[in-house]
């Protein structure tokens, strides 16, 4: 599964699969992992994937480093262990 994430003015936004993103905003930055977490456990069960599959972040490099190492941080708790990032240039 691929995860992009993208700088926004208060935050960033990421997008999980190609259907479901969230707003990570951050004045409600714990609510807003929480909804990020519910996105991706439902998209896991629409996928059929389970928690040792595969996950590739995709990472823009406006994203300040707080943002991603959160969400990263909240998808290891979760118990997603394969966690890669895609090299661009």
């Amino acid at each position: 599964m691929v995860i992009y994430i993208f700088a926004t003015e208060r935050g960033c936004q990421i997008q999980i699969g190609q259907l479901r993103s969230i707003q990570i905003e951050e004045e409600n930055t714990e609510a807003n992992l929480a909804a990020m977490m519910e996105e991706m456990r439902l998209c896991l069960v629409s996928q059929k994937r389970v928690a040792s599959d595969p996950i590739e972040i995709v990472c823009d490099p406006e994203v300040k480093w707080e943002h991603l190492a959160k969400i990263y941080n909240t998808f290891f708790g979760a118990g997603l262990t394969d966690i890669t990032f895609a090299m661009t240039e």
